[in-house]
């Protein structure tokens, strides 16, 4: 059996949503949405987990980390699915100025 070619996605969040985001039932819909997401992309295998403090721990910094069959994208491909994560993710007045 061989290893498929993988992608390793991480969507961080504004600081205007990151109050919020400390509601675990919030954290598992923006996580559930970002695996249909994929999965509607054609994506098979869809992997998650959350992080929740950067390099120093001393900050709140809510991260998902997302690893996916697929591999590498070509730039066009990559902006796109950005757009898609980011409209499905975060309000639309945020989205919009990212």
């Amino acid at each position: 059996m061989q290893i498929c070619p993988m992608a390793y996605i991480v969507i961080t969040f504004p600081l205007e949503v990151r109050p919020m985001m400390r509601d675990p039932q919030v954290l598992a819909l923006l996580r559930k949405k970002a695996r249909r997401l994929l999965r509607k992309r054609g994506y098979r295998m869809v992997f998650t987990r959350w992080h929740y403090f950067g390099e120093h721990g001393e900050k709140y910094h809510p991260h998902l980390n997302i690893l996916c069959d697929g591999g590498w994208l070509p730039e066009e491909q990559l902006a796109e699915l950005k757009d898609s994560i980011r409209r499905k993710l975060l309000p639309r007045s945020i989205a919009k100025g990212i």
